[in-house]
């Protein structure tokens, strides 16, 4: 029986030496973690920039910003507030191409994370993690059973820039091709913005004319007819630039003003080659030359007077996983019974490639 008391002792002993540590441990932490990610660093801080992905690869907090969240952009932050956490705030704030800040509010704590992106000698990601705050109890008393708050907070980044490396490596690299052939596209009217970017940064500055037009629609609660689209209107690798077009389609022709940044657009019918990608954006070139090789191989002639489109059945508004994602491209030619002189095909690899805007 004495036993009994004295193990009842110890027990009630070590839990209030556990209760006094927790309570007097620093809440606080700064902490910095390093990875080396095997991709492009433009690669990487794409990823790392687009707050939907956090869900991939963001091991803490736990509770991260869902898909089917509300997202408002306002220059360049992007704040979420998902359905379980309606008080929690998800914040991104993406100051250049290397640094990247985020902060999270969730159950009355507050969280500052900091990520800069380098390229290494060899073209890999070099990718910095910092990231500081300061802890509710609960989470302290988590981590009491982790080695402490810098050890459990130490771990969850570590994690994190493990999983961001898996995340990429499955989300970017895979991509699958379906050539459907020669189609028809139909007329189309709509709203767009027009863009210039180096090929380096073509995808982010893409993502972000995509959403800046969907909330402009949204906004003005203006009907949306289809799937936004993107249209190549200069190809030039000689000199680094891409400058591009993405609308989304309304019912009817919408005219603007010619001070405002938004122009309306027309396209009418055009007959090309179609090939749908299923994947990320890195991969559209490609599926733009399989388009132009199926029209070569078919003998079908380029019809320059029209510009390849894109269009986004599927993407990060509707799926998270960017290896899911669909994509269709349009790749311009003559129907086989208009004769044209053959000609050769504009290609997008080429270091320097004009395409004409209709």
């Amino acid at each position: 029986m004495r036993i009994l008391q004295y193990l009842f002792l110890i027990v009630m002993l070590l839990l209030l030496g556990a209760i006094a540590f927790i309570l007097t441990e620093d809440p606080n932490y700064n902490i910095q973690k390093t990875r080396v990610v095997p991709y492009k660093a433009v690669v990487a801080q794409e990823f790392i920039s687009e707050l939907n992905y956090w869900n991939l690869f963001m091991d803490w907090p736990s509770a991260k910003p869902e898909n089917k969240s509300q997202q408002t952009l306002q220059g360049l932050f992007f704040d979420h507030n998902t359905q379980e956490h309606p008080s929690g705030l998800f914040r991104l704030k993406v100051r250049s191409a290397q640094d990247v800040s985020g902060k999270v509010v969730l159950d009355n704590q507050s969280m500052y994370y900091k990520w800069h992106i380098t390229p290494t000698k060899t073209g890999q990601a070099l990718v910095r993690l910092r990231a500081h705050g300061e802890v509710s109890f609960q989470t302290r008393f988590l981590a009491f059973f982790n080695g402490g708050v810098k050890l459990f907070v130490e771990e969850k980044l570590t994690q994190s820039l493990e999983n961001l490396d898996r995340t990429i490596r499955q989300e970017w690299v895979t991509a699958q091709y379906k050539t459907e052939g020669f189609v028809h596209f139909k007329m189309q009217h709509g709203l767009a913005k027009k863009w210039a970017s180096s090929p380096a940064h073509f995808n982010k500055n893409l993502q972000l004319l995509k959403i800046q037009m969907v909330h402009l629609f949204q906004k003005n609660k203006i009907p949306q007819y289809a799937n936004p689209i993107l249209r190549y209107d200069v190809l030039d690798k000689n000199q680094r630039l891409v400058r591009f077009t993405v609308g989304v389609p309304t019912i009817k022709q919408v005219f603007v003003a010619d001070e405002s940044d938004v122009c309306s657009y027309s396209i009418p019918h055009f007959t090309a080659i179609k090939v749908r990608l299923t994947g990320y954006y890195d991969h559209i070139e490609k599926a733009m030359n399989k388009a132009k090789a199926f029209a070569e191989k078919e003998h079908y002639y380029p019809n320059t007077t029209y510009a390849p489109l894109v269009v986004f059945r599927r993407d990060v508004n509707t799926e998270i996983h960017p290896s899911r994602w669909v994509t269709d491209v349009y790749w311009p030619v003559y129907p086989k019974h208009i004769y044209r002189a053959a000609a050769p095909l504009p290609s997008v690899v080429t270091d320097s490639t004009a395409v004409q805007v209709p």
